[in-house]
């Protein structure tokens, strides 16, 4: 091959770095808006499934276990033992 032909090729390698790093970026700057509305979403479907004490403390204390009795393991019996 020429000497124009390995020219060729190392620059083509030499700039595959560049290319990489710019198809990375076009990627993920299409991806991070959605990052959001699909985070809520995940929480939507997991904050039900969760412990009493982790759900207190994602909403820093403002979201209390339900006093009606019909939630949960216990069905109101603690109210009527009393």
């Amino acid at each position: 091959m020429s000497r124009a032909v390995y020219a060729k090729l190392w620059a083509s390698t030499a700039q595959y770095t560049q290319r990489r790093h710019y198809a990375w970026y076009q990627i993920w700057s299409r991806v991070v808006p959605w990052s959001l509305p699909w985070g809520i979403f995940a929480m939507w479907m997991v904050f039900p499934a969760m412990p009493v004490e982790y759900r207190q403390a994602l909403t820093f204390g403002i979201w209390q276990k339900p006093n009606i009795g019909t939630h949960g393991p216990d069905l109101g019996l603690e109210q009527k033992k009393q």
